[in-house]
């Protein structure tokens, strides 16, 4: 399997994004790394793409509900099936979550969380142009 290499995730959270990358390359996903886009909010840490749909991932050390309200405004903008995600850690998963949990659902935000070399799928992302 191909090593992702990163360049603007901060060190303490490599491992993480790797294990993402490991994860969605291994569901057989095609997998952007760190792109940059003019429309994009910020620059995320994957694009994975199967089929007609992309998924942004954002690993994190905390959950920004604001950061993830302009992704999901972008998300809703468009007319592709484009969803969006965070991967925390088992950690930032139980000191951020339950404070968040509500709202990232609202948002229809997905979250992974990254524990032990392994990630495990808390809540599906959702299609965000679905009227």
């Amino acid at each position: 399997m191909p090593k992702a290499k990163f360049n603007t995730v901060p060190t303490e959270l490599v491992e993480h994004a790797e294990v993402a990358y490991d994860y969605f390359h291994q569901l057989g996903y095609s997998i952007k790394l760190e792109p940059y886009e003019i429309h994009y909010p910020t620059r995320p840490t994957l694009v994975c793409k199967s089929h007609h749909t992309q998924l942004v991932i954002l690993v994190s050390g905390r959950v920004d509900i604001q950061q993830l309200q302009n992704w999901v405004s972008l998300a809703k903008s468009l007319t592709t099936d484009f969803r969006v995600a965070i991967c925390i850690s088992g950690d930032a998963a139980a000191k951020h979550l339950p404070k968040h949990q509500l709202k990232i659902k609202e948002l229809g935000i997905g979250i992974y969380i990254s524990a032990d070399g392994k990630l495990a799928k808390f809540s599906d992302p959702v299609y965000q142009n679905i009227k």
